[in-house]
């Protein structure tokens, strides 16, 4: 018998660069498979070059902590 999946309605906040927001309808198997299948399309991560991250520094960018925001 297959896993049994549910549809989820995923939302991408909208922000400088995504307006208006977007939506997506998703099928997974739980809420973070669902997030995580919008954001492989659409994000990338890297480890930055020390340029990168000196511009990042001038910007006044935050180094966020990801296990603050890891409960999905």
């Amino acid at each position: 018998m297959a896993t049994p999946t549910k549809i989820y309605l995923v939302t991408v906040t909208p922000s400088a660069t995504t307006q208006p927001a977007e939506t997506h309808l998703v099928r997974a198997l739980t809420k973070a498979g669902a997030i995580n299948r919008i954001a492989e399309q659409t994000i990338t991560a890297k480890v930055p070059t020390q340029d990168e991250l000196l511009a990042c520094a001038s910007l006044g960018m935050p180094i966020l902590n990801a296990s603050a925001a890891a409960t999905v």
